[in-house]
């Protein structure tokens, strides 16, 4: 994809709306779920703004948007409801083990302003973890040494 393409893409990637590329097929409870999610990274991100270094890790990232069974309603997915949120992280780690569903959230992400902060992984969560925490750890080292 072209870098005018994903400019022209921007405005569906990121929003609430069908962007030709595949949705997570979802239960409506789905719905109710991310809405809280989104609420508390709402509060979590503006209360933490002045944090160095916060981190927003999803293990089961998706393809980035979900669609409501029954109302086919196209939904932000956890990851996009981070990545745009008004308050940044400092980093993202998105993983899912369908290489598929990564390559489409790879492409809604990368018309976003901090793609540029966002590690991808592909494989089994209970593995993918210990390299992200190993990761987050090493983040943290380098910014208390730059900090002293």
């Amino acid at each position: 994809m072209t870098t005018q393409s994903l400019i022209d893409q921007e405005g569906k990637y990121l929003q609430t709306e069908n962007d030709g590329l595949i949705n997570r097929d979802s239960d409506p409870c789905t719905e109710i779920k991310l809405g809280y999610l989104s609420r508390y990274l709402d509060i979590f991100t503006k209360a933490m703004r002045s944090w160095e270094a916060m981190h927003y890790i999803d293990l089961l990232s998706g393809p980035g948007k979900c669609r409501i069974k029954r109302t086919n309603r196209v939904i932000l997915g956890s990851p996009l409801l981070a990545i745009t949120q008004k308050y940044p992280f400092a980093k993202y780690f998105y993983n899912d083990i369908n290489e598929e569903n990564l390559s489409v959230l790879k492409t809604r992400c990368a018309t976003s302003p901090y793609y540029n902060r966002i590690k991808f992984y592909t494989g089994d969560c209970n593995r993918v973890v210990d390299e992200i925490v190993t990761r987050i750890q090493s983040i943290d080292r380098e910014l208390s040494v730059k900090n002293r």
